[in-house]
């Protein structure tokens, strides 16, 4: 959030959370990926998706949504001669915004905090499977040394075995 009560949309990332108090109600908004586009909880019976047509949102300031894409001159040409449910655009029954009240970016920084938790553990468990596949080879390597051993032995005994034969 800005300073003194202010929201720039376009700073806002996906799925941070603000309430509004548009005097009836707290309304809820959740950025979404689409630029200017949010879901509005509380405001309506079920969550709805919208798009907010200002580029900041100030308290005592009026705010305008339509549910689909568009400028806030476009929305009101569009209105231009239209009452009640033909509207293509709102504006929360004429109710400026009484205040704003950003989620607690915490939930943010923990959400962080787990990824690179997540991100932690992944690395560990990549370095145990090395030093797995290092014990692994170091063991086939003295296993191999150990059956060259036996078969120089092997060929020794056979050696001695030919000499001693060889000298009866």
């Amino acid at each position: 959030m800005d300073e003194d009560d202010i929201i720039t949309i376009e700073n806002l990332k996906p799925g941070q959370k603000f309430t509004l108090d548009m005097g009836l109600r707290e309304v809820i908004f959740t950025k979404l990926e689409e630029p200017k586009k949010f879901t509005m909880e509380d405001w309506f019976d079920d969550e709805v998706e919208i798009y907010i047509m200002e580029d900041k949102i100030e308290e005592d300031e009026p705010l305008h949504y339509a549910f689909e894409n568009m400028t806030l001159e476009e929305g009101l040409k569009k209105n231009e001669g239209k009452f009640g449910k033909n509207l293509i655009m709102y504006d929360f029954i004429g109710r400026v915004v009484e205040g704003i009240e950003m989620e607690e970016e915490e939930e943010e920084e923990e959400a962080e905090e787990e990824q690179e938790q997540e991100q932690e553990q992944e690395q560990e468990q990549k370095q145990e499977q090395e030093q797995e596949q290092e014990a692994k080879a170091e063991t086939n390597t003295e296993i191999k040394k150990q059956e060259q051993k036996k078969e120089e032995v092997k060929a020794e005994v056979a050696k001695n075995s030919e000499n001693n034969d060889t000298a009866k």
